[in-house]
């Protein structure tokens, strides 16, 4: 399933021999299955004559866009289910019940917009010409299912009518007219008919999701061992070890695609691009309240240039309108805020998204390895701080961030709370910094919380104290070799994180069936 495919032709054989294993499984134990066996032959059908086809006409699509055709062909595609007429429970659709009688008979779903469906017209033509020309209009057709759903009714002895309440889509369902018609009109005129009308609400029984656990074979220990880590890649370990599977061991991360608008990631690149193009040209200089008046006048050119080089679309004018046009207003103010409250403190820029390597010795079940460790810093300035001169770990986050204030080490194995990554990363950031750096003055880790502009520099502290020494934490340093030897340990599976909390905006949540914890 996980092969780099790129011809359209084997993803569809691959797809078909999928398909065939899932029915032999299946066949195994027909019983509770009928129903999933005829969908899978139907989608196999399906497969089958969209290759026919492409390979009888020739033609080439990519595989992206027959997905998408392949999408609307399986949403309009219907499964047929015979049943015998003489026997057992009935299951017709409202049409086929024309010129039939019945004794007892449950109509489900008798919502308004389902039955009747009220104003769904497909046609290009509008409402007022098909009326002016007489052709069938909305009307017409509510008014054959009023015929039918009345004429069904006529020699019922027992009938059951069955609506939802349930809301969907930010909108409440409401009964149809039709039981509206009977409740009001119907008994008045029928005194031997009985009415009665019940609210049932169903307990559906809750089943726990199965534990997700990937035993760590020959091939992903030999993936791991060749792994270059960074603090990301960490943060996801100690997050979820199924998270760390999942994006750094398959690869199975977002895809990047054309977009027509930034999307949040999108987003963050282009704040990290334009800072980095403002602050360059002042690398290894003093820079004051005047140098950045002057940056938040070349900002919107610059923001401009990041925006179009991370949609990759080449139109002159399409920041001109909509939704990008927006965005292009409030990337301009969040960078304009963030150079004003930069400005508060002249500081001394040294380094811009700097790329920093260290190697950790580690040895796993009696067998030595060398890991490699490397994380790319946003921004190391020197600044002061109460008259004292600090050395600045400086990250920039536009998603949301936890709690800065650590009491200790062991935060990071709390599992009341989201596990607090952004902490985690700045302390990898300090261990790699302070590996290389020779001496120095104290250490300031701090975060600007685009989300949160206007509350300035954000700085981590631990046990309430926000200094940090300019060499590397020893007992840091031990919980990285832990969490290393986890990774490495031929015996421990990846599983799932027991905190839900680390799940609510997880890409994977699905996957794991967690997304509504």
């Amino acid at each position: 399933i996980f092969t780099n495919k790129k011809n359209l032709l084997e993803i569809i054989e691959m797809l078909l021999a999928l398909l065939l294993e899932i029915r032999h499984n299946l066949s195994q134990n027909l019983l509770g299955h009928a129903l999933n066996l005829e969908a899978v032959y139907h989608l196999y059908t399906l497969l089958i004559k969209s290759k026919d086809t492409l390979v009888n006409f020739e033609i080439k699509v990519k595989p992206e866009v027959f997905w998408h055709l392949f999408q609307e062909m399986m949403a309009s595609y219907t499964i047929p289910f015979s049943g015998e007429p003489l026997a057992g429970l009935q299951i017709m659709g409202f049409l086929e019940t024309r010129a039939l009688d019945f004794e007892n008979i449950f109509i489900l779903s008798v919502n308004e917009g389902l039955l009747p469906q009220g104003k769904t017209s497909k046609s290009f033509i509008p409402y007022e010409l098909r009326k002016i020309n007489g052709l069938p209009t909305s009307q017409e057709y509510d008014a054959l299912y009023a015929y039918n759903f009345y004429r069904l009714l006529k020699r019922a002895k027992n009938i059951t009518l069955l609506y939802s309440t349930q809301s969907e889509d930010w909108q409440s369902q409401e009964k149809s007219r039709f039981i509206e018609q009977i409740l009001v009109e119907f008994g008045a005129k029928n005194k031997n008919a009985k009415i009665s009308t019940e609210k049932l609400a169903l307990q559906m029984q809750k089943i726990k999701p199965a534990t997700i656990s990937i035993t760590k074979t020959e091939a992903i220990l030999e993936k791991i061992q060749k792994k270059e880590f960074s603090p990301s890649s960490l943060a996801r370990y100690m997050n979820c070890a199924l998270l760390f599977y999942f994006q750094d061991i398959l690869g199975l991360a977002q895809d990047a695609e054309l977009a027509e608008s930034a999307d949040a990631l999108a987003l963050g690149n282009i704040v990290h691009g334009t800072l980095k193009e403002l602050y360059l040209p002042y690398k290894n200089q003093m820079i004051e309240d005047k140098d950045l008046q002057l940056l938040q006048k070349q900002a919107p050119k610059i923001i401009e240039n990041a925006y179009r080089a991370e949609l990759k679309n080449k139109e002159k004018d399409f920041l001109a309108y909509g939704k990008n046009k927006i965005k292009i207003m409030l990337l301009e103010l969040l960078i304009t805020k963030f150079l004003k409250t930069d400005g508060t403190k002249p500081f001394r820029l040294k380094e811009l998204e700097q790329t920093y390597r260290t190697t950790l010795s580690i040895k796993v079940k009696n067998q030595d390895f060398k890991v490699d460790l490397k994380g790319t810093i946003d921004r190391v300035d020197e600044s002061e701080k109460d008259g004292t001169r600090y050395t600045r770990i400086i990250d920039y986050k536009t998603g949301r961030i936890a709690a800065l204030a650590l009491t200790d080490l062991n935060d990071f194995k709390n599992e009341q709370s989201r596990f607090p990554k952004e902490a985690f990363q700045l302390l990898c950031y300090h261990y790699l910094h302070t590996s290389q750096a020779l001496g120095g003055v104290n250490y300031l880790l701090g975060i600007y919380d685009f989300k949160n502009i206007n509350r300035g520099l954000l700085y981590l502290s631990i046990n309430k104290n926000s200094t940090l020494p300019p060499k590397p934490g020893l007992e840091f340093e031990k919980m990285l070799k832990n969490i290393l030897v986890e990774i490495f340990n031929p015996e421990l599976a990846f599983t799932q994180t027991t905190n839900n909390k680390n799940c609510a905006h997880c890409i994977y949540n699905d996957l794991c069936e967690k997304k509504e914890l």
